[in-house]
């Protein structure tokens, strides 16, 4: 059975839509600064850590990255700012090799990956082993 609203409309909500009313709008608070981190180690070795610091301006700069038992290391310094973002990659991972893509630098001094018994790269191993 279809129903059919009759009776006056009330408007007022699309009246006070119409007019922005402010109490409909919600308040914008500008950026505040803030700064956090963390800096651990599991139990392979395995270190991992993020920092970063926002401004008033709402600009961001960090780093983040990992270092492993067998001393591999990726670091990402970056800079998201009004200009966007940039980044630059500092590693020693096996494969990798210096250059610049997108807004990212690359400074890549890789060494030779370690082999494990098995044939794996030692570094390899832990809770992601297969």
């Amino acid at each position: 059975m279809a129903s059919k609203v009759t009776g006056s409309k009330d408007n007022s909500l699309l009246r006070l839509l119409r007019r922005g009313s402010p109490l409909l709008v919600p308040p914008t608070y500008p950026p505040q600064p803030y700064s956090f981190g963390y800096d651990t180690t599991d139990e392979f070795g395995t270190q991992l850590f993020h920092k970063e610091q926002g401004d008033a301006s709402n600009a961001k700069t960090g780093a983040y990255g990992y270092r492993d038992a067998n001393g591999l290391f990726r670091t990402v310094k970056y800079v998201a700012d009004a200009n966007g973002f940039r980044a630059t990659v500092d590693t020693n991972e096996p494969g990798t090799a210096p250059g610049v893509s997108a807004d990212a630098v690359f400074n890549a001094n890789p060494v030779a990956a370690p082999a494990a018994a098995g044939g794996r790269y030692a570094g390899a191993g832990g809770p992601w082993a297969g």
